[in-house]
């Protein structure tokens, strides 16, 4: 792992908050406005998408190289933690706002525990994937040449 880890992940937690709150705003005019009646819930892996290509460009600026695949499914697995911690700030968000997290789900405790820990498994499933892909694609990021 590379000595910089923890500010990548701190980094990575504000710049995937930054891109949802835009994102949230986005919709709310959106659907305050009528242009749309209804949106899905993709957003949440465009977020992740782009998290990762950032934090792909922070290595490549850290380590003036390519991140091997190795390193960027390692590095996508911690970046794992503040991805699932912004989760659980937009779950707690959406629950004050709306008063149920399920709707109609909350009211048998199993079904809704069996949807909440497959939906996160899952989830972090794809999350790792997305992120790992992304994270190599902005290594992949050419560095401008000094001017002399």
């Amino acid at each position: 792992m590379p000595s910089f880890i923890v500010p990548l992940a701190i980094r990575y937690f504000f710049v995937s908050l930054a891109i949802t709150i835009a994102g949230m705003v986005a919709v709310a005019l959106l659907l305050a406005y009528n242009v749309v009646d209804d949106i899905g819930s993709s957003l949440s892996f465009a977020v992740t998408y782009a998290s990762g290509v950032w934090a792909g460009t922070y290595f490549r600026k850290q380590e003036d190289r390519m991140a091997e695949w190795g390193e960027c499914w390692r590095i996508s697995a911690v970046l794992l933690v503040p991805q699932f911690l912004l989760e659980i700030l937009h779950g707690a968000f959406s629950y004050v706002l709306t008063g149920s997290l399920f709707g109609q789900l909350a009211s048998d405790p199993g079904i809704l525990i069996g949807t909440i820990v497959f939906g996160l498994a899952f989830g972090a499933l794809i999350a790792w994937v997305v992120t790992a892909t992304a994270f190599r694609i902005g290594s992949k990021a050419a560095r401008k040449p000094k001017k002399a």
